[in-house]
């Protein structure tokens, strides 16, 4: 089938899926507090930012149809609970893309501060491309084609650039 084809029906597909999604104003899962937690109460550093557009270039985010665009999820962030989602890996659907933004830059945030539970400051991207993207080396060559720099590169580095 053509490829334009295939994106086509998955865009289709999962724009349907999105429409019928329930509210998101009372997830299930999720860790932090959405009582008094805010997206744009939260201002992160340049470098944070900077990180989080290199992870959305990797995952592919702006590319019409694909999924973390459709879900307004620029990190294609996978939540354990979250509804709704897309795809079979569940990659969690945002109300809106500055919400999204916030969900990938608060990750990351969470890596600077230690309560991560997958990912170090010393990790090269290679390292953490392993548990991102399951093991797809692409995904850190992506991140630090983005970036300029190479896989070998940790996540403080880029964070301290």
């Amino acid at each position: 089938m053509d490829r334009t084809v295939v994106v086509a029906t998955i865009a289709v597909g999962a724009l349907a899926l999105w429409l019928r999604r329930p509210a998101l104003s009372t997830p299930t899962g999720d860790p932090f507090d959405y009582e008094t937690w805010e997206p744009s109460s939260t201002n992160y550093s340049d470098g944070i930012d900077e990180f989080a557009r290199a992870i959305a270039f990797a995952e592919g985010y702006g590319t019409p149809g694909a999924i973390p665009t459709v879900a307004n999820n620029p990190g294609d962030l996978v939540i354990p609970g979250w509804t709704p989602t897309l795809g079979s890996a569940g990659i969690a659907v945002f109300d809106s893309a500055e919400y999204g933004w916030s969900r990938l830059k608060r990750q990351i945030a969470l890596i600077v501060s230690g309560q991560s539970n997958y990912y170090r400051m010393g990790m090269s991207l290679a390292e953490m491309g392993q548990t991102y993207a399951g093991g797809d080396p692409n995904w850190a060559r992506n991140v630090a084609g983005y970036l300029g720099v190479p896989t070998s590169t940790t996540i403080q580095q880029v964070l301290s650039a």
